[in-house]
């Protein structure tokens, strides 16, 4: 079975069913073909291994984050990348875990997997612009920020990094903190790859992050409208086409529609000039 048969297997499941881990390095591996997905997982085991031995049998919440933390950051001094924030290194798992640096998603995957491996359940936070991690108990949750060293944030903190970040043009509400599921954590991952890609006009590689996310969520218009586009990137423009007219018929009140259509004008151009 192919990298990308084995990811597809998995997005074909249900959400809870996602191994994040697995399915992250399967990302990587079609990257890194010689990639073994084993050796990967067995460092986060040791990872957590070294977690357990520092936890009392009755560890509380705080006590384990505490814990957690000093391993990966103290003892193994993972860290937020800030200097090179957008290298497409920061979104692969296996980069991430050799090189101990990362973007608030990956590192999130990693100290989530860690955790997990514990028995410590975290949960995903898409909030806008920075991916946190969250623990929930009867009396509240506790938000952490794995990019910042397992920081806790309180709300009133989310809300003053939001108007931060977005220079007050994003309102905070309650429900970004709610839980991303694993297919939408892996989503948003390859689309961060995708971003990378298309910057440094990588048409092949962009394609590749977006069929895996079409894999993950089918029908999203916005990557098959992209798909169509890449697809025109790499030589095939007929079936590019056919994804834009796809997009067209998921999107029919579609605001771009004019602008998609241009595009699909020239591409039939392309494909009756090389017939």
């Amino acid at each position: 079975m192919s990298t990308r048969e084995a990811f597809a297997r998995m997005a074909a499941g249900e959400d809870d069913a996602i191994e994040i881990d697995r399915a992250a390095l399967l990302i990587a591996a079609e990257e890194y073909p010689d990639l073994s997905l084993d050796a990967y997982l067995g460092k986060l085991d040791d990872l957590a291994q070294r977690v357990q031995e520092k936890l009392f049998t009755d560890a509380g919440p705080h006590e384990t984050l505490a814990r957690l933390n000093q391993v990966l950051f103290d003892e193994e001094a993972f860290r937020g990348d800030d200097k090179e924030y957008y290298d497409a290194r920061n979104s692969y798992l296996n980069e991430v875990i050799d090189r101990r640096v990362g973007i608030p998603i990956t590192l999130s995957a990693v100290y989530g997997e860690v955790a997990r491996r514990v028995g410590f359940r975290l949960l995903g936070v898409g909030f806008p612009g920075h991916f946190l991690l969250k623990h929930e108990m009867e009396e509240g949750e506790i938000l952490i920020d794995p990019f910042h060293r397992g920081q806790i944030l309180t709300h009133d903190d989310c809300r003053a990094r939001l108007k931060e970040d977005f220079q007050g043009k994003l309102e905070f509400h309650h429900r970004q903190l709610d839980r991303t599921s694993p297919r939408l954590m892996l989503f948003r991952i390859l689309n961060n790859l995708k971003g990378i890609y298309v910057k440094r006009r990588d048409h092949p590689r962009a394609l590749a992050a977006v069929e895996r996310m079409l894999l993950l969520v089918p029908d999203s218009p916005s990557e098959v409208r992209d798909r169509g586009i890449l697809l025109s990137g790499v030589g095939r423009p007929l079936e590019g086409v056919g994804e834009l007219a796809r997009y067209l018929r998921l999107k029919p009140d579609a605001g771009d529609r004019e602008r998609v259509e241009g595009i699909m004008d020239r591409l039939r151009l392309q494909v009756g000039m090389a017939n």
